[in-house]
């Protein structure tokens, strides 16, 4: 036991803090747990489970609360209120629970699939590493917890160890690889502690390689995951600094993650809803990083390998991002308007059927939008109709099926009329081109072309989903508005005649014009439908933003 209190202090711990502090958000919390008022993470209302809570209980049929409960990451409280009273039994209650997990779901016969899978298990394995740092330098060590803890962290080093439990396309990848860094520096005393640490090493540099687009893009084509990729990327490269264990591929890849971030962000700082994306992004999001890196964050450069990347204009064909970004006013500092253009489509473990389709921001608010991914439940309707084309701005032809069909990023670049992309997305009924140009900061060209599959005509929509809050006027066969309460407008004029159609909150005889603002959020919002007259192989769509006649003659 002395020789486990007298081990040299890492210089610093991995994700969670060194030196935990008692604040005034971590108290209340770590009271509410030993009340026995449970939840496994903040989107979920308190439930009186007792402490610890059963191992199988699931009282929301949600694989997010499973997959939260056996993480263990609520217990981070009850470490940094012990900072603050250390004589509060904080610390012990934690041991306890972790003991009653460890005694509670073995490896075979666990009373949760999430017992051990491998994202609860990467997260619970880093957080055994930073608990163990605190608890055995603590007053109250007990040899037989240690050990017992001690023997629970070789079993999930082998578990991560095992290439069978790598999920290598995924955050889940990157997770696991801090977590096995983690347990390879901190149990230095385990024989194969430096062989954890040399395979997370050698996953970390492929994983980058697979995993970062050129130009520094995350991709499982979900901006928000973006975000959580670069912080996890920001804190192993710290605490492989602080321990030093740096290597400079790391370093560098973060850097580009970093320049990239702020053109997935919309001007007014938050995230478009596009794949599985919440909207919530910290206000400060470079000091956030900076204090997590700790390290400066680099501001963006002038261009980035594959891509290109000028001003407000960057492409990334790999990882299929096109992102437009225009001021009202020459010299302004600040973008206006913020076009997220899905030029391609692959399979990854977030990603929508959205090939083609774009999200549009202008006048401080949204127009056209990605409607959200509601939750992680995949035989869940609501989430598959979610996940489809036709919950995308983009086009439709009969839609039979929801795969993955081939897409590819063909063209881009500065022309007169504007910033241009150019796409193909392959149909069941034929190839569908798409060539966006963001003409102004207020205006987009939208050209559509359709390659039949077979001889003869293919009847196809064209889809805008719009954002909630706005009105949909039919002005024309060739026109529509849509309305803020504000008076301000969104203009979609066709280069053909067709049919206009508004479908809001429809359940049968399918899902349509439905919206998810975040996790368990559903409400109803409309998709336009346009369909031209003829048989048409070709149409050129207008869209312009006009702000409200009062913003119009205002100073």
């Amino acid at each position: 036991m002395e020789e486990w209190a007298e081990q040299p202090a890492l210089a610093e711990t991995y994700w969670y803090p060194t030196k935990p502090r008692a604040t005034e958000r971590m108290v209340p919390e770590a009271a509410a747990l030993l009340s026995g008022r449970f939840r496994p993470a903040n989107r979920f209302p308190r439930q009186e489970l007792g402490f610890p809570p059963p191992w199988g209980a699931d009282p929301f049929d949600d694989d997010n609360w499973q997959s939260n409960l056996h993480g263990l990451e609520w217990l981070v409280p009850l470490v940094h209120a012990h900072a603050g009273e250390p004589g509060g039994g904080y610390l012990e209650a934690a041991a306890r629970t972790i003991g009653d997990w460890i005694e509670g779901n073995p490896f075979r016969g666990s009373p949760s699939r999430f017992s051990w899978h491998d994202h609860a298990s990467a997260k619970r394995l880093r957080l055994f590493a930073w608990f163990w740092e605190q608890y055995r330098k603590s007053d109250g060590l007990e040899e037989g917890f240690a050990r017992l803890l001690l023997a629970s962290v070789y079993q999930h080093a082998l578990y991560h160890m095992d290439g069978r439990n790598y999920r290598e396309d995924s955050n889940h990848g990157l997770e696991a690889i801090g977590a096995l860094l983690a347990a390879g520096i901190t149990f230095s005393m385990f024989r194969e502690a430096e062989g954890w640490t040399e395979v997370a090493f050698g996953r970390l540099e492929q994983w980058l390689k697979d995993n970062l687009s050129p130009e520094g893009f995350h991709m499982e084509q979900s901006p928000a995951y973006h975000w959580f990729v670069l912080l996890r990327l920001a804190a192993i490269d710290r605490f492989l600094r602080a321990n030093r264990r740096q290597v400079g591929y790391l370093a560098e890849a973060t850097e580009r993650a970093a320049e990239v971030w702020p053109y997935l962000l919309k001007p007014d700082g938050t995230v478009p809803s596009v794949g599985d994306s919440s909207r919530a992004a910290p206000k400060d999001w470079r000091g956030y990083l900076a204090r997590r890196w700790a390290r400066p964050v680099p501001e963006a450069s002038g261009s980035g390998a594959g891509g290109e990347r000028r001003g407000g204009f960057v492409v990334s064909p790999r990882a299929g991002y096109a992102i437009f970004r225009g001021a009202s006013e020459e010299g302004q500092d600040r973008p206006e308007t913020h076009v997220l253009f899905r030029c391609r489509v692959f399979s990854s473990p977030h990603f929508h059927n959205d090939a083609l389709s774009f999200v549009l921001y202008g006048l401080g608010r949204d127009w056209i939008v990605d409607p959200g991914y509601l939750n992680y439940h995949e035989s869940d309707p609501r989430r598959q109709y979610l996940r489809s084309p036709r919950a995308h701005s983009g086009v439709v032809a009969e839609v039979r099926d929801g795969r993955v069909h081939g897409s590819e990023c063909l063209e881009w670049g500065r022309a007169e009329e504007g910033d241009f992309v150019v796409a193909t997305h392959d149909l069941p009924e034929g190839r569908h081109t798409r060539r966006l140009v963001f003409a102004s900061p207020r205006r987009l060209v939208i050209r559509d072309e359709i390659s039949p599959a077979r001889p003869g005509g293919v009847k196809w929509s064209q889809l805008f989903q719009v954002a909630p809050g706005l009105e949909v006027e039919v002005k024309s066969e060739r026109e529509a508005h849509l309305v803020s309460p504000e008076g301000a407008r969104c203009v979609v004029e066709q280069s053909a005649a067709g049919e206009w159609q508004v479908v809001k909150g429809q359940e049968k005889p399918r899902l349509q014009g439905w919206y998810s603002a975040g996790y368990g959020e559903w409400e109803a919002s409309a998709t336009l439908f346009f369909r031209p007259s003829a048989e048409t192989l070709e149409l050129e769509s207008r869209v312009r933003l006009e702000p409200a006649p009062s913003e119009e003659l205002s100073p």
